[in-house]
């Protein structure tokens, strides 16, 4: 997540990442005025107080987006949109590997189409940023 974060700023899209649950809670409080939409990652999707809090941000006309491995999970039934991340059972460092790399590519797809949703934008804030640090 901060991966992408990080190269939605370089192309001139506001993102942040919150990986604590008090913060995701307390982001229902802000503004949302130049919000979009939110991408949820959760490997099994069934913690209630991000369900909780998605709910709240269905109330305050947010779309989310599951990226989630359990198709099931009461996140998944939550969001408006839902990506199945690959996940296998069994030896749990082996899913957790197969759990990451899917959901690095199912994120580097979203950025792709982001970015080439307005090219011409993006390769120019791309290249003032690049300029302003050129050593």
């Amino acid at each position: 997540a901060e991966y992408v974060s990080h190269n939605l700023f370089l192309i001139g899209k506001k993102s942040n990442v919150y990986s604590s649950m008090d913060k995701i809670l307390l982001y229902n409080n802000v503004s949302h005025e130049d919000l979009s939409s939110i991408i949820v990652i959760t490997r099994q999707g069934q913690d209630k107080n991000i369900a909780r809090a998605m709910l709240e941000l269905k109330k305050s006309g947010i779309k989310t987006i599951s990226i989630c491995s359990n198709e099931n999970s009461l996140i998944v039934k939550r969001a408006d949109f839902f990506i199945k991340a690959s996940y296998i059972e069994g030896v749990k460092e082996f899913g957790e590997m197969i759990y990451g790399i899917s959901v690095h590519y199912i994120l580097d797809v979203l950025l792709s189409l982001i970015a080439a949703n307005d090219l011409e934008k993006a390769v120019s804030i791309y290249n003032e940023n690049d300029k302003k640090y050129e050593d």
